[in-house]
């Protein structure tokens, strides 16, 4: 687990945001304004940390991509300039990445049986670009993890309807084959020669 309050203590967000941050090259300003301007730097820095911290809890929770991780934390009040200076720490650092979090989405998809259409949509519904959906669902492909879950799915199916009348089986896995995103008439010819080979 992500413990927000080490993380910053390791990590300090001012420390992090250092090579951002314009110094100014005017030695004229008065007390005032430096006070001012130091008031300023100290809501600034507050409102950083209360967006880090939060945005550490959400990426322990669940995880997120870049644009999901904006929305939530857009979502909690948060400013547009703190929630972009907290992404790109939280890229700098690693701990945000839309490819290695695609992947992982598509893994658990991938154990759910879910076919490509299902896959793809799951991962735009979590802000993963479509470019970078297309990409994984295509490497996938590639490497025959459908077509796996695809058997995988309707072997189950088949177990789960066994004693059925063949009909019935056959609507029954169709249901839920579109429900998995799963291809229908793919799905439906395998389930076909398993059926045969039950005989």
């Amino acid at each position: 687990m992500i413990d927000p309050e080490a993380f910053l203590q390791r990590h300090p967000v001012r420390e992090e945001m250092s090579g951002d941050v314009p110094t100014s090259s005017t030695s004229e300003m008065t007390p005032r304004n430096n006070a001012e301007g130091s008031d300023s730097s100290v809501e600034s820095d507050q409102e950083t940390d209360r967006c880090m911290k939060s945005a550490l809890r959400s990426l322990d929770a669940a995880g997120a991509s870049v644009e999901g991780l904006r929305k939530r934390l857009a979502s909690k009040g948060f400013e547009e300039e703190a929630i972009d200076k907290v992404i790109v720490i939280l890229q700098r650092m690693q701990l945000l990445d839309d490819e290695a979090f695609a992947r992982g989405i598509l893994s658990k998809c991938l154990r759910k049986m879910m076919g490509a259409s299902a896959v793809r949509r799951e991962l735009t519904s979590k802000g993963i670009e479509h470019s970078l959906a297309a990409h994984v669902v295509r490497e996938a492909e590639d490497r025959g993890d459908f077509e796996e879950s695809a058997h995988r799915f309707v072997e189950s199916m088949a177990r789960k309807t066994r004693g059925m009348e063949y009909a019935k089986r056959m609507r029954r896995l169709a249901s839920a084959a579109q429900r998995k995103g799963q291809p229908t008439s793919s799905v439906l010819e395998y389930a076909r020669t398993l059926m045969r080979e039950e005989q």
